[in-house]
């Protein structure tokens, strides 16, 4: 199993390893027993602290390993790296901890087989054991990681430790900022101006002026005076705070001598943790193949659908290919007249935690997406307290983490929902790049404009509600025979294009990114596309609730067919569907929203606006226009897993080679009656009540673990 970037792994993984590290160092009779593996280790680059660490590792581990002395070998008469691979393997290596000048130096030799590769640095790019090692030694400190706020100082532009750590730190919701000369820092990361800002942050992590790689320009008095740890500079630090250096220290450069080692240094400390970090490494290199066959199936693979087999090893996906004949004892699944798919993204829901648990518990939520093969969601702002500060956010945030579905949160756009007064975006975008007043329109278009500066300032995507609030009348629906029959009040098709002209407009020389929630009217498409031909990022979605219905199908009240945007005219679903086959349209979301009998059995204009589905994300669109060859199986898996994966958080979500595994099987042929029986969900607001949906998710895997998701 190879170990090349930190970042890579689940979080899962990387907090399994920080435990890991400390439990060896304080219970060393549990040090792994490796004495059947063998180890190479072969630096390209100078090294003392990772080289010597290593081999500690694998000494304290019982491993046979061997330096590559690499003034006297093959390198010399210029052997490639893959080659002196190929053949170390053939004499009995089969672990190989290496550095290299090169970036990504392991890509030539990922194809050889039974092997597992190490990186102990490549290049400018990646040094993922230091990472580890420093997040251990900054674990150890705090006993948390969450929220700590840590500053870089020196060479960002060229350091390895600073990139692994970043992406690593950023992955566990930690702040990162930089501080360092001009021409060693870069616009990509958040800055700091001085170093009397040291007092904001719990660590501090000095970077070594790298020599070797670039031009002297600063003298050393200059250099500590502006950018090092003095006794001066000292006095700043937080009195909880530590400082960490990756090593080697250029004494009285990035730190004074004198204070090298102080009270608030942890060097040593991650010295010393770096040999247990490594041991948890090799371990977690050498482990057991855990291998998962997936026989048979219909997998939607490079745009089609196309019948293969699905070699995983350790949560990755290593072959796919028509047959794979089965080795090494895997588990085997047989995929026969099954759907394989990536698992599912629902960019807007409303899970109600914390604090409308009545309506909605986190359990109930949870297994509503697991039975509806939905993995990553977007989570409203309309919960208790509202996230519309970086206290709120992280009470909602925490209590939303550490399950089988990763939960995206979003800040609110404006204060309490009101509408009135903008939220903090700079303190805000350091944990979310999601802002939404959803449930609400924004009514104010000077409050509009300044949260589109903002959003444009700082990077992030506006979701808007629009719902235009104007002349509404009481009414809750557009023209249905309900309303007619009853000479009841109606909204027009302006009740939501009104505020996309109005937002679009102001939107033309701002050009924030925007996305317009749960479209309901054609004309909104229309006006949508208008706009993006002329190049502005605002992109669109559609609930399969708008897919699927229509305001004709109202004939009497009924507050499950109460949502907000109401069902729409049937000509507009129409004309929505042929947008969606033509990828005008970018994602199908639920717009889950669970409400409680006593809020939904009411008069119209009092009942609760909206209704469940993220259960049947999927079987309620196969069913009612897939297997009616309204739209193709290709089209609808597109909108629920690469569309708004690409969307929302930039990624494909594709079933390729060396990706994690991450996959859903699905049952074509099963069927399932929605009824108060067969809902997940706490409430059971929904239009489909008694209908028979085909298309039941049955498997997910979610890298290693096989979930059964139907019984």
């Amino acid at each position: 199993m190879n170990f090349l970037k930190l970042q890579d792994l689940t979080l899962k993984e990387i907090q399994g390893l920080i435990n890991r590290s400390l439990e060896l160092k304080q219970y060393q009779d549990l040090i792994p027993n490796l004495k059947n593996s063998t180890a190479c280790n072969i630096f390209l680059e100078p090294s003392t602290r990772t080289h010597l660490s290593f081999k500690m590792a694998e000494h304290k581990t019982g491993m046979y390993s061997v330096d590559l002395q690499i003034a006297n070998s093959s390198f010399q008469k210029n052997e490639t790296l893959e080659d002196t691979v190929l053949n170390l393997k053939e004499i009995g290596y089969n672990n190989f901890i290496i550095r290299s000048q090169e970036n990504e130096w392991y890509n030539s030799l990922l194809k050889i087989n039974d092997i597992s590769l190490i990186n102990a640095g490549d290049g400018t790019g990646n040094h993922p054991s230091q990472s580890l090692l420093d997040v251990v030694t900054i674990y150890e400190h705090f006993g948390y990681l969450e929220s700590l706020k840590i500053l870089f100082i020196g060479d960002i532009k060229h350091s390895r430790v600073f990139k692994s750590n970043y992406e690593v730190m950023k992955k566990l919701k930690m702040s990162v900022s930089t501080f360092g000369p001009e021409e060693f820092t870069s616009n990509l990361y958040e800055k700091i101006d001085n170093l009397e800002q040291m007092k904001n942050f719990d660590v501090i992590v000095f970077l070594r002026v790298q020599h070797e790689r670039h031009d002297e320009k600063y003298s050393t008095d200059e250099y500590n005076k502006k950018y090092g740890l003095n006794k001066n500079s000292l006095k700043f630090l937080k009195e909880n705070a530590i400082y960490l250096h990756p090593g080697p220290v250029n004494r009285d450069v990035e730190i004074e001598s004198d204070i090298l080692y102080s009270k608030q240094s942890r060097i040593l400390n991650q010295v010393e943790n770096g040999v247990f970090a490594r041991i948890a490494i090799l371990e977690y290199a050498n482990k057991k193949n855990k291998l998962i066959l997936l026989q048979n199936g219909l997998i939607y693979y490079q745009e089609k659908l196309v019948k293969k087999d699905i070699l995983i090893i350790n949560g990755k996906i290593q072959k796919i290919e028509d047959i794979i004949i089965p080795q090494d004892n895997p588990e085997i699944i047989n995929c026969e007249e099954k759907l394989i798919t990536r698992t599912f993204v629902d960019g807007h829901v409303h899970t109600r935690n914390p604090g409308l648990e009545y309506k909605e518990t986190l359990e109930t939520f949870i297994n509503s997406c697991l039975h509806g093969g939905v993995r990553e969601v977007i989570a409203m702002g309309n919960v208790l307290p509202f996230p519309d500060s970086v206290e709120n956010f992280k009470i909602v945030d925490s209590a939303l983490r550490n399950n089988d579905v990763i939960i995206h949160q979003c800040a609110n756009i404006t204060k309490e929902l009101k509408g009135t007064e903008l939220v903090d975006f700079s303190k805000l975008k350091k944990f979310t790049n999601f802002f939404t007043d959803d449930g609400k329109p924004i009514n104010h278009e000077e409050i509009m404009e300044q949260a589109l500066c903002e959003a444009k300032k700082h990077g992030v995507l506006l979701l808007l509600h629009e719902e235009s609030m104007s002349n509404q009348n009481s009414a809750w629906s557009y023209q249905t025979p309900y309303s007619l029959k009853n000479n009841l009040p109606f909204f027009t098709e302006e009740y939501e294009t009104k505020l996309v002209k109005r937002d679009l407009k102001l939107n033309e020389k701002i050009n924030a990114n925007i996305h317009i929630q749960h479209i309901s009217t054609s004309k909104t498409i229309e006006i949508v596309n208008k706009y993006r031909k002329k190049g502005m990022n605002v992109t669109m979605e559609v609930t399969p609730h708008h897919l699927l219905l229509s305001a004709s199908q109202i004939n009497e009240w009924n507050p499950n067919f109460k949502m907000n945007p109401p069902l729409g005219l049937e000509s507009w679903r129409l004309k929505i569907i042929e947008s969606l086959k033509k990828g005008h349209i970018h994602a199908i979301v639920t717009d889950h929203a669970p409400h409680t009998n006593i809020d939904k059995d009411k008069e119209p204009c009092n009942s609760a606006y909206g209704i469940i589905g993220v259960q049947w994300l999927f079987s309620a669109i196969y069913t009612e226009l897939v297997l009616k060859n309204i739209i193709s199986l290709e089209c609808l898996i597109e909108h629920i897993t690469n569309k708004p994966s690409k969307l929302f958080f930039n990624q494909e979500r594709k079933i390729k080679l060396n990706e994690v595994a991450d996959l859903l099987i699905i049952n074509l042929s099963d069927s399932q009656i929605i009824s108060e029986g067969t809902i997940q969900s706490k409430s059971k607001n929904t239009p489909f009540l008694q209908k028979t949906f085909f298309g039941i998710p049955e498997i997910m895997i979610i890298n290693e673990q096989i979930k059964f998701i139907k019984n």
